[in-house]
């Protein structure tokens, strides 16, 4: 997933090297449809650099566009898609017009999206308590506490359902805490995080113009 590409013959996200020698071609394994690694190289190259210049400061809408630009291309799950969601997870309840007290629901509903996604991805590389995974589900508790809120209010989910949700949120922040404890013990550590430090360092300050 953190590399598959689409593929131009049957349009499905299943383009992956035919081995694992540096120089191998690409290989469909839905439609055996190969590319050459400098083919995919160029792409992913160039789709890299288009995500660097592009303005941090653009509405999380011209954001939201450029992911499914990206997604025409590469697997949801790719690198670079996954470095845009984390700029979309860093708009979503931060920024002015964003504020999770401001936010639909369509946006309060996508935030948990993306969260969850993030942490699955993630966790699948790095298992165990992160201090990423931390401050992911930090930024995923204020999103869900407001959505299962609304939905009792909107008698959406009945008092079982309502209690079911919130102990989820209760054990969420469990687990962030588990996680966060370690904060100390990692922030020097050039081993632990290796996958989230490498995927998002050029995103972590949020500070591109």
């Amino acid at each position: 997933m953190a590399s598959t590409m689409i593929c131009v013959g049957c349009q499905e996200p299943c383009l992956l090297p035919a081995s694992s020698a540096l120089d191998c071609v690409w290989r469909c394994t839905n439609c055996q449809t190969e590319e050459t690694q400098e083919n995919v190289t160029k792409v992913v190259q160039a789709l890299e650099i288009e995500l660097d210049v592009f303005p941090y400061s653009a509405a999380p809408e011209a954001w939201e566009d450029l992911l499914r630009k990206f997604q025409q291309r590469l697997h949801e799950d790719h690198f670079i898609c996954m470095k845009t969601k984390r700029i979309l997870l860093q708009i979503y309840g931060a920024r002015e017009g964003y504020k999770l007290e401001q936010m639909s629901r369509q946006l309060l509903d996508r935030k948990i999206a993306l969260c969850r996604n993030y942490i699955d991805i993630f966790s699948r590389l790095e298992p165990g308590y992160r201090v990423w995974k931390g401050r992911l589900l930090e930024e995923l508790l204020g999103p869900l506490t407001v959505a299962v809120n609304q939905d009792m209010e909107d008698e959406k989910i009945n008092k079982l359902q309502y209690i079911l949700r919130y102990k989820e949120i209760v054990r969420m922040v469990k687990e962030a805490a588990q996680c966060r404890q370690f904060e100390e013990r990692d922030k020097d550590d050039e081993i632990i995080g290796k996958f989230y430090q490498l995927w998002m360092k050029p995103l972590q300050d949020g500070s591109r113009d």
